[in-house]
């Protein structure tokens, strides 16, 4: 009990959690959190203050120590009652005040040519520190243009996948094209291991960048199409970030990162890169793989160069 407090940060779809009342069970347990799901299918990540806020997250003050895993397990039962959420063993978690979170909006200096510029110092930054699997080193290519070389069999299918869509996306965006996504780009949902796999992550940053610039006809149509065929592609966990996708809505991390590559502030990226590289194990930065591609997509339709 001493463990755990109250919960003091939820984001938009935790807080919907937290307001239906009832039982639920543990269906993932990890180290700093673990994840809820409810009768009516609804999920939560009740976490520490560490994993950040994000639309699912529930953040909770613990101690410095705590090792979800070690407490609790997979199937366990849960309810929430009373301002409170029940977790096994008799350990309950105060969720009557919470503060709630929402991303920021875009810097009001925000714009796509310092965009452009700002990609090289992410090129380099993933060159010199990011990870070596996952999607991130396919970044350069997709800003050079140039065809991947020398790359593992994961990266060179979802390089594939990932240059249908983007050839799909520039025709939608220069020409407003009815047609659905091509099969190659759909073949990205629940591609790769982990908790929320690559492809994934992926199309989650496809989703938020393009309601961010407000092509909202061109996010709906990739949302109709991805949470249909993700609900038998992925996992739960995973089709709740894409919803929370569809809606706008990613890790703060992920929203910080996307406004400080608009704006002209080396330091503030690198900051934001930084707690982007926390996300999962390459989460972040798949993430941030999907936003690339649309700000590219975007400029190009409004003529901008690259300045790299």
């Amino acid at each position: 009990m001493q463990n755990f407090s109250r919960m003091v940060l939820v984001g938009a779809d935790a807080k919907e959690f937290l307001c239906s009342l009832g039982e639920a069970k543990i269906i993932g347990v990890f180290r700093r959190c673990l994840y809820l799901e409810n009768s009516s299918g609804r999920l939560v990540c009740i976490g520490e203050r560490g994993i950040g806020p994000g639309p699912l997250n529930a953040l909770c003050e613990v101690s410095k120590d705590v090792d979800f895993s070690k407490i609790f397990s997979t199937g366990s039962s849960a309810r929430v009652q009373n301002g409170s959420i029940y977790l096994y063993p008799e350990i309950n978690i105060d969720v009557s005040r919470p503060e709630v979170w929402e991303p920021e909006p875009f810097p009001m200096d925000w714009d796509l040519a310092s965009f452009l510029h700002n990609l090289s110092f992410i090129v380099q930054w993933i060159d010199e520190t990011g990870p070596r699997e996952g999607l991130a080193s396919l970044i350069a290519n997709i800003v050079s243009g140039e065809e991947i070389s020398r790359k593992n069999v994961f990266q060179s299918t979802c390089w594939k996948g990932i240059s249908d869509f983007r050839h799909w996306l520039s025709h939608s965006l220069h020409e407003g094209r009815k047609q659905g996504l091509p099969a190659g780009a759909q073949q990205l949902i629940g591609l790769g291991p982990g908790l929320t796999p690559s492809g994934d992550d992926f199309w989650c940053g496809v989703m938020i960048a393009l309601r961010l610039l407000e092509h909202y006809k061109i996010s709906e149509k990739i949302a109709d199409t991805i949470l249909s065929q993700a609900k038998e592609r992925t996992n739960k966990i995973s089709c709740a970030h894409l919803q929370c996708a569809a809606g706008g809505q990613g890790a703060q991390a992920l929203h910080e990162t996307i406004s400080a590559m608009g704006v002209p502030d080396e330091a503030r990226l690198n900051s934001a890169l930084h707690a982007l590289d926390k996300i999962g194990h390459t989460s972040g930065w798949d993430t941030l793989v999907g936003v690339v591609c649309v700000f590219l997509a975007v400029a190009s339709l409004k003529g901008q160069r690259i300045l790299v």
